[in-house]
């Protein structure tokens, strides 16, 4: 299985259910088949899997208030999900 790690930082614009990050590369996330999510993990993740591949996106701020701001980073990107109807897994 192919692992594809990328920064919350380096998202560009999230269409729907398409990510686009770092230079124009974009992901579908309707089309892994399970999501996997950790608040409490160092760094604080989604991981969205396919037979294929995984897509993981890490939250790792760094610097003062960075365990905030990657919290307040990731429960706006749980949220987003929701709206767009896909469920994740809670691994925390």
């Amino acid at each position: 299985m192919q692992q594809t790690i990328i920064k919350f930082s380096d998202i560009e614009k999230i269409n729907e259910s398409i990510v686009v990050y770092s230079e124009g590369v974009t992901f579908d996330l309707a089309a892994f088949e399970r999501v996997e999510r950790d608040i409490t993990a160092e760094p604080p993740f989604f991981s969205f899997k396919s037979f294929l591949t995984e897509l993981r996106i890490e939250f790792e701020k760094t610097g003062f208030l960075a365990k905030y701001r990657n919290k307040k980073d990731f429960l706006k990107f749980q949220k987003r999900m929701q709206n767009m109807n896909i469920k994740s897994l809670d691994l925390s």
